[in-house]
């Protein structure tokens, strides 16, 4: 009895007894990896799962399935040792990743061989191997198998799992649960507001609003993670005006203490920015907590804009209809024209952390800071420096004509109640 008839005598009258069936895979594998010294750190494991992919189903009868295994066991059975689990899954032992082309080949000729048309169907080949040592054979079954049916979906297709890709996809699991939690009102997602200062007097001029996500099950997530979860699970829009809609009520909130004069800026995406509605959304909820269109700025990213201009003059038009300002943030990553700026109702440029943070040692970057400097008088817009993080960097921008600074040299990202405190002391940082 050879390989594959020794495992299949050993799965098929189990096909109710998973547990089972896997131990009798692995047993197959130790002995497979015993007799030719394969050995699942060097090598890994296939997993060939099929599919019917015909309109009326029905292709994959038992016999033509035994035909199939039957022709790949001739073809590839002693080379990399074959063996089955159920009728339409099979597992491979090899020591070489690349022979998935070869394997789902000699599947479909078989298929066609049989009489199964090509495209009526899927083949995915899946690879896992041992990440460690003594990691449980069964582990590295289970993420071959995940792999092949993720790639039999795609019709005739290969992808790897590891146990990296494993926790990868658990942790995206848990943050776009609780962020679907978090907005719909319960624990998790929270603003802190990062001053701005004048460059010369030192004083709060204004504040960034700033994303945290806290995930339940897995801690504080960090902000770029939590955006690339809610682009992905598209809940991106949905957001940005959480984000927006909080800020506006903060600004409320500081009204209500007496103190209405710190503008708050916050960061929108440009799908949601130039998304039908928009301005209407961020008309209402204003009316809707009475706080003035002038204290509110909306900083949307110069690539993002410039990758769709006309929608871009579009939004930023109608929002200085509305009252409030425009941010063009991450200024300096795009060879944005005098004539696109001009296009643009923006009251502020925002420069980008790579320029802050180069400029004092590299010339060019330093002249094109003077330029962008020189650029925003002429268009009579506010400039802003971010990441300032030494007394160099803010001498250097002060000097240069910057209008208001943003950096840890300065205040850390606080609570609402403490950017009141600050503001409310009146005291400058020192020049």
């Amino acid at each position: 009895m050879n390989d594959a008839d020794s495992l299949s005598a050993a799965t098929t009258s189990k096909t109710n007894r998973e547990s089972s069936d896997v131990g009798a895979i692995a047993e197959w594998m130790r002995s497979i990896e015993s007799r030719e010294a394969k050995s699942l750190s060097r090598g890994g494991v296939f997993c060939i799962e099929l599919r019917d992919r015909s309109e009326a189903g029905g292709s994959l009868n038992n016999e033509r399935l035994r035909a199939i295994w039957s022709k790949v066991h001739q073809h590839f059975g002693g080379a990399v040792g074959l063996g089955f689990l159920g009728s339409e899954r099979a597992f491979a032992v090899t020591l070489d990743e690349s022979q998935w082309a070869s394997l789902a080949a000699c599947v479909v000729q078989a298929a066609v061989a049989a009489g199964i048309p090509a495209h009526d169907i899927g083949v995915g080949v899946g690879f896992a191997r041992q990440e460690m040592r003594g990691q449980p054979t069964a582990d590295v079954l289970r993420l071959a198998t995940t792999a092949a049916s993720y790639a039999s979906d795609t019709g005739i297709g290969f992808s790897r799992r590891s146990l990296a890709d494993e926790q990868r996809q658990h942790r995206k699991a848990a943050i776009q649960t609780g962020l679907e939690k978090a907005l719909e009102g319960e624990e998790g997602l929270r603003l802190i507001f990062q001053p701005k200062v004048d460059a010369v007097s030192g004083k709060i001029t204004g504040a960034e609003a700033l994303l945290r996500f806290e995930c339940d099950e897995i801690g504080p997530v960090s902000t770029m993670e939590l955006l690339d979860v809610a682009e992905a699970c598209g809940e991106l829009e949905r957001l940005d005006r959480w984000a927006l809609g909080l800020a506006v009520e903060s600004l409320a909130s500081f009204q209500e203490d007496g103190v209405d004069a710190i503008p708050v800026s916050v960061n929108v995406r440009a799908e949601t920015a130039f998304h039908p509605g928009f301005t209407e959304f961020l008309a209402g909820t204003l009316a809707t907590f009475g706080v003035k269109p002038s204290l509110l700025e909306i900083e949307i990213r110069e690539d993002q804009a410039m990758q769709q201009l006309g929608k871009a003059e579009e939004v930023t038009r109608r929002l200085s209809d509305l009252g409030v300002a425009t941010a063009l943030d991450g200024f300096g990553r795009n060879r944005t024209t005098l004539a696109d700026l001009r296009r643009l109702r923006v009251s502020t440029l925002k420069l980008d952390r790579g320029i802050v943070r180069e400029m004092m040692s590299n010339p060019q970057v330093a002249q094109l800071a003077h330029g962008m400097m020189h650029l925003s008088r002429v268009l009579q817009m506010q400039t802003v420096a971010v990441g300032i993080e030494t007394e160099e960097q803010r001498s250097y921008m002060r000097d240069a004509g910057c209008s208001s600074l943003q950096g840890f040299l300065f205040f850390s990202p606080m609570e609402g109640p403490d950017l009141l405190a600050q503001v409310r002391s009146g005291s400058a940082v020192a020049a």
